[in-house]
């Protein structure tokens, strides 16, 4: 697929150069690798603020941990029971 994008060029420049030094094939190979690396850094970014997503819902739920942790035993204990053997 072909996607056009506009840059600076001061960014085209530094490209150019991170390709020069041989670390990449082409701009291509950097942008690519570039972009990834962003997607990357976003999808941590995102995983990191999972837990404080999951502390708000659990206090609006008026919820303790002992609370969770105790439905938690009784359902892993179920799947237990519920297991082949």
């Amino acid at each position: 697929m072909t996607l056009t994008v506009n840059l600076s060029q001061k960014l085209i420049s530094l490209i150019k150069k991170q390709v020069e030094s041989g670390e990449f094939k082409n701009i291509d190979d950097f942008i690519e690798k570039a972009v990834k690396s962003e997607l990357l850094a976003l999808k941590r970014k995102h995983l990191a603020e999972i837990p404080n997503d999951i502390e708000e819902l659990i206090e609006k739920a008026g919820l303790t941990e002992r609370e969770i942790m105790e439905d938690f035993e009784i359902f892993r204990e179920k799947l237990w029971k519920e297991s082949p053997s």
